[in-house]
């Protein structure tokens, strides 16, 4: 299967707020790569990820795509989901539960700042892929 995966994206719903929206989409595929920098201070995390998620992906909550300039002018945005820098995606589908996104991510290695969007939707096989640190 070429997008075998589940993400779940968490976008912030205001910058001085510790809030997140979640979506979860399937299907996905996210790849890891795991690496290692030096600096003059030692050796550095230097972790990637890629996450393609084809145009046709199904949202697992009912939740619909916009694109970011609309998301952040929407006063409402529990119905929809973007995938804006800054925001964070996670493999699986990942519920915080009674924690904030603080403790999930002082407890948990599976979450990852999304750094670029790259839009792909056309041609044979239309998608998004989105980086991240």
């Amino acid at each position: 299967m070429l997008f075998p995966h589940k993400v779940t994206i968490f976008n912030s719903l205001s910058e001085e707020d510790e809030e997140y929206n979640r979506a979860v989409l399937q299907p996905a595929l996210f790849i890891l790569d795991e690496n290692t920098g030096r600096n003059k201070l030692g050796l550095t995390n230097a972790d990637t990820v890629t996450v393609y998620i084809p145009s046709s992906a199904v949202d697992l909550l009912g939740k619909q795509y916009v694109e970011p300039a609309v998301y952040n002018q929407m006063p409402d945005k529990s119905g929809v989901y973007t995938f804006r820098k800054g925001d964070l995606v996670a493999l699986g589908d990942i519920d915080l539960g009674s924690k904030t996104i603080n403790e999930f991510k002082n407890t948990e290695e599976n979450l990852y700042e999304i750094t670029g969007r790259t839009d792909y939707r056309f041609g044979g096989l239309p998608n998004i892929v989105l980086s991240a640190k």
